[in-house]
Parts: C-alpha cells; structure tokens; sequence
C-alpha cells in the first residue's frame, strides 16, 4: 500500500493567507482559528500544489490576495511548499505565480501579461506536463479526492457513487445469486446463452407481441363465426340419400325413355336430345359453382385484407396515444424546467438581509464573526440550493432529449403506419368493389349462352323428331319423361348447393377451432412467460439484497441503499447512504463527517493507498472515526490568527 504523508507546508500571498507554515511531520494535526481565518485555504492551497485547483475542484478562483474592494493585490506572488512523505522517501513540491510584466515598444507604462505558474520538485524547475505527469504518478485527482476531503464522495452524483461502490464487489455474478437461492435454479437453463438482463428485454417483447396477437384474435373469431353459412334442417346423411332416391328415379326414366324409342323410333336422335339434357344439367351444376367459386374468393380477400385493416388501424392509434402521451410528458417536463428556471433567478438575485445583523430580540447589532457566520452560512445555502436546481435542470433536459428522441421515433412510425393503413384502405376499397362486381355478374344458367346454345340443339332435334311419322314414335310420353328428369336433375343440383355449405361450416369450424386453439396456445405462452419474468424479477430482488449486503459488509458506520422500490412495483436503481437508518442527507454535520471517514477508510483499502484527510467543520464532532491515514482538522475556535495542535 502506498502511504502519502504531509510533513511540512508554507503558504505565502494565497488567497486570505499572508503567511502561514505548520510541520505535523506525518502526525495527526489541528488547525484552530476563527471563522474566515484561512482554515479551508489551507486545503485550498494543498490541492492548488497539487492539482492547481481549490479542494471544490475549481481552476476558476482567485489565488491572489484582493483588496476590500475585491480587487487583486499586484505585486503579490502566490506560493505554496509542501514536504510529502511518499512510501519511505520526502518529496518537496512547489507552485509559484508569477507576475509578468512587459513594456510594448513606444510605451511608457509597463503592461501585465497573463502570470506565469512556476513548478518545482525537489527544487528542480518543471514544465507543466513534467510535474502533471509527476503527479499523476503518485496519485490521480480522483483517487485523492476520494481520499483526502470525507465530502466528496457524498458530494458525487447517485450514478457515479454506484458506480464506485459496484467496483467493491466486481465478482458477484448472476450465477452465484442462483446458486444462493435454489427456487432460482430454472433461470439457469434461461440464461445459458445470454444475460439476465437480454432475456428479461426478450421476454417483455414476446409478451408484447403475443398480448397483441391475443388481442386480435376475437376479431378473427368473430369473422370466421358470421362466414358460417345458413343450412336447411335436413342433415347430411338425408340429402345424400334424397340424391340417391333422384339419381335412382333418373335411371329408371332413362331406362323407360331407351324402352320406348327402341320401338321404331329415332332412336338416334333421341339419344342426342337426351345427352343434351343430361349435359345441360351437369354444365348448370359446374356453372354455379364456378360463379360461386369467384364470388367466395373475392369475398375471402375482403375478409382478409379487413383483418389486415383492423390490425393496421389498431396500431395507428396506438401510435397516436403514444405520441399524445409522449408529448404530455414532454409539456410536463417543460413547464417544471420553465419553474425551476424561475426559481434559479429569483434564488440567484436573493441578497443576504441586512436587517439580519441586528437582534431581532435588544435591536442590537450582532458581533462581526456571528454577522460573518451569517452571512456565510446564507451564502452556502444560497450555493446548495442553486447546485441543487441546476442539478434537476440537467436531469429534465436528459429526459427532454430522451423523451423528444422517442417522440421521432413515434412520429415516423406513425407516418409509415398511416401509410400502410392508406394502402390497406385502397386495397379493401378495391376488394370490395370487385366483390360486389362478382355479386352483380352473377346469373342463372338459363339465362347463359351456355344453356341457350343447348336449348337450340334441343330444339333443332325435336323438330327433325316432329318432322317423322306421329306413328312412328310416342314423343308426349319421351317429353313428359325427359321433363321429370330434368326436375330430379335440378333437385339433385339444390341438393348438392346445400351439401356445399355443410361442407363451407365444416371448414369454417375447424377455422374456429385452429383459431381457440391458437388462443390456448398463446395463452399457455404468456402464462409461461409470466413465470419466467416472476421468476427474473425474484432474481433480481436477491441479487439486490445480496449486492448491498455485500457492500455494506465493507463499511463499519455506513450503510448504501442501491435500489428503491416505485408504486408500480418496479425496482429503481439509486444510491444512499444511511446511518442507522437515517438518510445522509437528513444527518448532521458530525454524522455527515464520520461517515465520510467510513466511506475513505473502506476506499483507502480499495485504491491500497493512504493520503492526508482534510477535516474541515471538524469542532462539530465529539469522537472522529479513526482512521489508519494522516488527518488535518480545521476547527473554529476564538483564535484571531491561525494556530496548529499537534
């Protein structure tokens, strides 16, 4: 483990301090002094030789002296010396600013150029990157920071103190939690190829896609149940033996009809008449289910390009209230941002009250280092409160940016789905009308060309018949025979429209039937994703438990809260620190210090190095945590001029 510790400082012309040198020679020590004494400037100049920034990690202040109007005091170089004990050896380090000043060509006065910084280690001059790369070397601004101020961790934002704290416990792997708990074991077998957190996003994306498909299957039910046609009572099995009993009175008319023209008869021509019939029948069954046939397809693409309609439509709207949505929450987001932007500059124009310095109690006027504590204190509450609201500032834009990304995202989707649904819209108008085309286009057969072309022929061989001998032939008997046939013939062809629909309710029912059983089945899916996401959600709630456990065993004071739970059940990723319980923020001053010290002696292991801990505010505590690093602390006392304890 490295050890830094700080063996000597002077301090010359920094900020408030003239002079000032202390040797704790790698003891712990204490700075005592009144308020606005220079007790935080010493930390401020440790850091400025080390970093050239004040301990609040600003390049942006003055390091020069002022005078009462504020102004800088010219002449006056900044310098700070310390002596760091590193491991076994003493390093001096040292940071001066220096004026420059040049006198232009055909000038009289002298005119100051931008100071100089002056670096040294061990008395020999570096350049800036020299003495960064030096410094760097023994200890990077974070890991000192992190280190030396019991502030600045609680100070960092909640994401970058997780980030840290996760860093404590880096071998924690999903399968040590499911080994832990052994209900968990299944999602061993889940996650063989990928990561809790991919299967959880894959399993709410198959949920989504499967809650739509169940959503859209009453539609489909509901469709398939009205394309169910109307059928007489007469069951199947009755119609086939009704067609039976006509095809069986056809024959024996056949057979009459053969009997009769064998009998000197045209025989020939009669044969011809009744083929004709016989085919004139046939071609009348084949043109109505042709027809029928047309008309059934049509009517099919209908049906199916209003599912796809349906479908289109419904996730139109979807869009719609989710951009609505979206942009409600982004008006919400702008108005609080347009508040809190009002708040920061009437907080900003806030000045301290001058009638504060009198005794609101004997009107007398408060002593100047109570007025100066006052205004102090004002000052620094004035500072947290305007960090505070341009902290929320920053965290409304991010979600501005993000919720106005997702609001282009639906946007475009949108403009493709009212695309897709103007399509589908044209497309169904298109059906429709060629449906209702083929509706109209239909027409009985006897109407047909077909049937009229037969009726001719029939016709032209009746009157060669009628052109014979009356004797010759029983033409009323042939006639009222081939008539009766016809009528079986177009019983038969009733018959068999009305087998047709049985056969249409047939596959309609088993539509109806593949359809509940996708429903079944989808739903059988989404209860099986419900135990796998119940089971992911189980997974996580101990990994949680596990993680800050893990953590909070490495600290003795301090306790990290890493999640929290939202009303809709959900966990929220946060981080908190507690003391017994109570939230940091709620904790005061000394608790707030001796956590801090917790939190650096846990870090101190981590990073395996130990640097001088800067204890500012250190009078608010009775009993400091101890700590196996060197620590400075800065505490008010009625000293007028600075003064060290050793």
């Amino acid at each position: 483990m490295t050890v830094i510790n700080l063996q000597s400082m002077t301090i010359h012309h920094f900020k408030g301090i003239k002079d000032f040198s202390f040797e704790p020679k790698g003891n712990d020590a204490a700075v005592l002094g009144q308020n606005a004494s220079g007790k935080t400037t010493i930390f401020d100049a440790f850091t400025w030789l080390l970093f050239g920034k004040n301990s609040e990690e600003s390049k942006a202040f003055h390091v020069k002296p002022l005078a009462a109007e504020g102004t800088e005091l010219l002449g006056l170089e900044p310098e700070v010396t310390a002596t760091l004990k590193i491991g076994a050896k003493n390093t001096v380090l040292k940071r001066v600013l220096k004026e420059v000043w040049t006198k232009p060509n055909g000038e009289l006065k002298k005119v100051r150029k931008p100071d100089k910084t002056l670096l040294y280690v061990d008395d020999v001059p570096q350049k800036v990157k020299e003495y960064e790369e030096f410094i760097n070397k023994i200890i990077d601004v974070d890991t000192f920071k992190a280190l030396t101020n019991p502030a600045m961790f609680t100070n960092l934002k909640w994401d970058q103190q997780r980030a840290v704290l996760m860093q404590l416990i880096s071998g924690l792997t999903d399968q040590d939690v499911i080994n832990k708990h052994p209900e968990l074991k299944d999602l061993s077998q889940l996650i063989s190829d990928s990561t809790i957190e991919d299967q959880n996003k894959r399993i709410n994306d198959q949920r989504r896609q499967i809650k739509r498909d169940i959503d859209a299957l009453p539609a489909r039910i509901d469709e398939a149940t009205r394309a169910i046609p109307e059928t007489v009572s007469t069951s199947p099995g009755d119609l086939e033996e009704m067609k039976a009993t006509y095809q069986s009175e056809i024959d024996s008319r056949k057979a009459k009809i053969t009997e009769l023209r064998s009998v000197d008869t045209p025989t020939a021509l009669y044969k011809q008449i009744a083929e004709l019939k016989l085919q004139a029948v046939k071609d009348e069954t084949k043109f109505g289910a042709t027809n029928n046939l047309h008309v059934m397809e049509t009517a099919n693409k209908v049906t199916e390009l209003r599912r796809q309609l349906s479908d289109a439509t419904n996730n139109d709207e979807q869009l719609t209230a989710d951009i609505f949505s979206t942009g409600q929450k982004i008006e919400g987001i702008e108005i609080k941002k347009e508040s809190l932007l009002k708040e920061y500059h009437a907080l900003k124009e806030q000045s301290f009250d001058e009638s504060a310095k009198t005794c609101p109690t004997c009107h007398r006027e408060l002593p100047d280092d109570e007025v100066a504590e006052l205004i102090k204190h004002f000052n620094t509450e004035k500072s947290e409160k305007l960090e505070q609201i341009v902290a929320q500032g920053k965290q409304y834009k991010s979600e501005l940016d993000e919720l106005r990304i997702n609001l282009g995202d639906l946007k475009r989707n949108e403009e493709q789905s009212i695309s897709k649904v103007t399509e589908l819209t044209k497309l169904n108008k298109k059906a429709t009308s060629e449906y209702e085309s083929a509706k109209r286009s239909l027409v009985e057969y006897k109407d047909s060309a077909s049937c009229k072309e037969t009726e001719a022929k029939i016709a032209d061989l009746q009157n060669q018949i009628n052109n014979q001998s009356a004797s010759q032939i029983n033409v009323t008997e042939i006639e009222h025979l081939n008539d009766e046939i016809s009528q079986y013939a177009k019983s038969i062809a009733d018959i068999e429209t009305e087998l047709a629909k049985y056969q249409a309710v047939r596959t309609q029912q088993a539509r109806l039937a593949e359809l509940e059983a996708d429903d079944a089945r989808l739903k059988a899916q989404y209860n099986e994703l419900d135990k796998q996401s119940y089971l992911i959600e189980r997974f996580m709630r101990a990994k949680i438990t596990m993680t800050e456990d893990s953590i909070n065993q490495k600290f003795s004071v301090v306790k990290f809260k890493l999640f929290e739970n939202q009303k809709n059940g959900e966990l929220k990723e946060t981080c908190e620190a507690t003391v017994n319980g109570v939230p940091f923020s709620d904790l005061n001053n000394a608790a707030r210090i001796n956590a801090g010290l917790d939190i650096i002696n846990t870090l101190t292991d981590f990073y395996d190095m130990k640097a001088p801990i800067f204890i500012d505010n250190a009078e608010s505590v009775n009993h400091l945590v101890e700590t196996g690093s060197q620590q400075i602390s800065l505490v008010v006392s009625e000293d007028k001029k600075l003064k060290v304890v050793a």
